[in-house]
């Protein structure tokens, strides 16, 4: 998948994956599968754009079982960049 740097495009994607893991009460997620397309999107931005998005959707998310994948995501992204983990997410978080 090719990256996209776009701060405008991923923040928009940030919004929906916000809107599409809300959480109803004895339904679950509004949807899951698209909530999880714009996981792998913010994950797979060029540079570090996307990367405090994913940690903000991390402490966001109510679900337990979208909480380890987004974690998942987080690592794989910081072992392409060859940082630690607690390196990759303190770089990618702005001042």
């Amino acid at each position: 998948m090719v990256g996209f740097s776009d701060k405008k495009c991923v923040e928009m994607v940030n919004r929906v994956a916000e809107k599409a893991f809300y959480k109803i009460r004895g339904h679950g997620s509004i949807a899951t599968a698209v909530g999880n397309a714009c996981l792998y999107m913010l994950a797979e931005t060029k540079g570090m754009v996307g990367i405090p998005f994913l940690v903000g959707l991390e402490q966001k998310v109510l679900q337990r079982q979208t909480k380890p994948h987004i974690a998942k995501l987080i690592k794989k992204a910081a072992e392409k960049s060859g940082l630690t983990l607690s390196e990759f997410v303190e770089e990618s978080i702005p001042d």
